[in-house]
């Protein structure tokens, strides 16, 4: 008889997919945080409570704080002018000139929306450029804020920079699921500190 052929050890490639589609994450994963230099967490009462640096500042939280607290000034201006993100401006019916709120194109001034039925984006955008740096935020409905500090030499997509601000939050949310975690404290649980260093590849 003749014996059984051993099976191949060539890696079998993934269904309808590529043998590298590893590295394909690993590279949207790279691009998402290309450039990246400061993650900064406010808390709700606007002092810091976790910052993360990366690159030649790596372990120096000081390094961008002065234009951490600039850019909160640009957002809190914004948040208190209804500005930023909030999808609240109304735009005119040029047939009559009534103002239509928006998503309700049948309705006039005459029926105003309640401010709680406005609905905000979190993304803000950016708020605070510098000769050498680019500040994004994001401010969560329970006041938190996210920054995230860019070097001005590297081109972000918005929607890259919206993932990195997803991941924030959803590390947030867990560290302030813990029953002992204060909103105003500072967040420095192994965790936590692992998914923000974690934010940046290059």
């Amino acid at each position: 008889t003749v014996p059984a052929r051993a099976a191949s050890a060539v890696p079998l490639r993934p269904a309808g997919g590529s043998a590298y589609g590893d590295q394909v994450i690993i590279k949207k994963n790279a691009a998402m945080s290309a450039g990246l230099r400061c993650v900064g967490v406010i808390g709700p009462n606007n002092a810091p409570v976790h910052i993360t640096t990366f690159g030649e500042t790596e372990n120096d939280a000081n390094a961008y704080l002065h234009v951490l607290h600039c850019a909160l000034d640009e957002v809190e201006l914004r948040s208190a002018g209804g500005g930023g993100g909030a999808s609240a401006s109304s735009s005119t019916d040029q047939g009559n000139g009534n103002q239509t709120p928006p998503g309700n194109p049948g309705a006039t001034s005459g029926h105003q929306t309640s401010s709680s039925q406005i609905q905000k984006d979190p993304f803000l955008g950016m708020v605070f450029p510098t000769e050498q740096a680019k500040v994004f935020a994001y401010k969560t409905n329970t006041r938190a804020v996210f920054l995230l500090v860019y070097d001005d030499s590297f081109v972000q997509q918005e929607s890259d920079i919206k993932q990195v601000f997803a991941k924030i939050h959803d590390a947030y949310a867990e560290a302030m699921s813990n029953p002992f975690a204060a909103p105003n404290s500072r967040i420095d649980s192994a965790k936590f500190c692992a998914e923000m260093r974690g934010l940046c590849t290059d």
